[in-house]
């Protein structure tokens, strides 16, 4: 456990986030020891996955930063998803299908589409392309076949 809980003090250091003792409810890894899986003809170990239970404000932190581990040498490899329940990832599924339908039907190819939002309240962003730099302009939202302007 010490190892698991100076991983994710590291790790939140990392993400410029400050996280107290009592912000970690609980630490676990799951899945066995040594497991190995073939991928291209390698024998490689499976690392088991971490799951830390957060206080709401802590998690809160973590998302908004979580982008960062892309950018860090060390963390590239790393994903953080919100827990989410069976209908929740259906329903992001389904979010996900309907964005890939709107990306193909647009036209202009300025514009791409993203499933964004917290687990309960996920919605299809439309978001304009921009030259040489990242995508950050939300245009247009769609929630279940409502438009909202953003």
């Amino acid at each position: 456990v010490r190892h698991e809980t100076e991983f994710i003090d590291n790790l939140c250091t990392d993400l410029g986030v400050e996280v107290q003792k009592d912000d970690v409810k609980n630490l676990k890894r799951i899945g066995k020891k040594g497991q190995k899986k073939t991928i291209n003809n390698t024998e490689t170990v499976i690392p088991r996955i971490l799951i830390a239970t957060l206080t709401e404000e802590a998690k809160a932190k973590i998302m908004r930063n979580a982008y960062k581990l892309s950018s860090s040498e060390c963390y590239k490899k790393i994903g953080i998803k919100h827990d989410m329940s069976k209908e929740e990832r259906l329903r992001e599924a389904k979010l996900k299908k309907e964005a890939k339908e709107k990306q193909r039907n647009e036209a202009s190819g300025n514009f791409i589409f993203l499933v964004r939002g917290l687990p309960w309240e996920r919605k299809i962003v439309k978001i304009r392309k921009m030259q040489g730099g990242r995508n950050t302009q939300a245009v247009d939202a769609v929630k279940e076949g409502e438009v909202e302007s953003g």
